[in-house]
């Protein structure tokens, strides 16, 4: 393939998908280091694209899918794209890719419509495939003739997220100087299997007030299910369907740990290089195997159904993570 300009990638679905991406964005980047990359994605995630020093622009397909065919044809022909690599397949963004005459358009082969609509097709599955995430999407890169094989701490390497410098005045209320921040995400909009909130309650319980500051984050739709437990320890910090993802962000980069369920805030916490303790089942498919955490400092915990996770367990590795700040301090 010659020099291209312009690569667009193109993910479209949630904020750990997204992050899981982005090393992809960075190898890019050393080949090529003069060429823009730009990411195609929901406006939901912009914050996580603003915050990668490996991406240029944002394109919004919130913005381009309301727009009439003719239109959005328009506005891809105007960024002067040269490749495409649609890492999460959507017929339409393909149909449209094609239409706007994109010089090299990149899916797997095992989507139907990339038979029409792509001009490199790649040959492989996710579903049977025993990769990591991130490692599956680096088969998509191969008409770059970059490496595809890359390790999991290779590929944690190459995964960079700005982090915050400067907290706002809202994180400053959530977080407390004398103790160890740790954020508690319980809730997975059902995505996956969740550790039981009996349990999670029982870990705000067990931890020492005067050692752990206690934040409980998740989205407006999860606020009603957290209630009882905000309610029943009103010295935990309810970060609940307040924050923007960008704050949100800013949140997770400043504080010192997060225990969470397989979720985009795992993700994110792992590549802000806190600690990060992911809980998983061990189910095909959404297992430890596929969902990892690319981070220095992240952990995991995994059982053939997540309630046997034990609690002492998950006390014992923030405990240490708690004893180790302490000795740095």
């Amino acid at each position: 393939m010659d020099k291209p300009q312009h690569i667009v990638i193109s993910r479209t679905d949630n904020i750990g998908d997204v992050v899981l991406t982005l090393p992809m964005a960075a190898l890019l980047k050393q080949k090529y280091p003069h060429i823009k990359v730009s990411f195609l994605a929901r406006d939901y995630v912009k914050s996580i694209i603003s915050a990668c020093p490996d991406v240029d622009a944002f394109i919004s397909w919130d913005g381009l899918r309301s727009l009439d065919e003719r239109s959005a044809i328009d506005t891809l022909r105007d960024l002067q794209i040269d490749a495409i690599i649609h890492v999460f397949p959507q017929k339409k963004i393909a149909k449209l890719a094609k239409a706007a005459k994109i010089n090299w358009r990149i899916g797997s082969s095992h989507r139907w419509y990339h038979w029409v609509s792509c001009n490199q097709r790649i040959d492989f599955s996710r579903k049977n495939s025993s990769l990591h995430e991130a490692q599956l999407n680096l088969q998509l890169l191969q008409p770059f003739n970059l490496p595809n094989n890359l390790t999991l701490v290779q590929l944690q390497d190459l995964l960079h997220l700005h982090k915050c410098e400067r907290p706002g005045v809202k994180i400053k209320s959530l977080l407390a100087m004398d103790r160890f921040n740790l954020v508690l995400h319980p809730l997975t909009n059902g995505n996956t299997e969740e550790w039981p909130l009996s349990k999670f309650s029982a870990l705000i319980k067990a931890l020492p007030e005067e050692r752990f500051n206690i934040i409980v984050s998740g989205t407006a739709n999860e606020k009603e299910r957290l209630q009882p437990l905000l309610k029943q320890y009103p010295n935990v910090q309810d970060a609940v369907g307040t924050l923007s993802l960008a704050t949100f962000i800013d949140l997770l980069s400043c504080a010192n740990g997060i225990v969470a369920n397989s979720t985009g805030p795992m993700h994110l916490a792992a590549a802000l290089g806190i600690h990060v303790l992911g809980l998983f089942p061990e189910v095909k498919g959404k297992d430890i195997g596929r969902w990892l955490p690319l981070g220095e400092k992240a952990e995991v915990l995994s059982a053939a159904s997540i309630d046997l996770i034990s609690l002492d367990r998950v006390l014992q590795i923030i405990t240490n993570w708690q004893n180790e700040s302490d000795a740095r301090n």
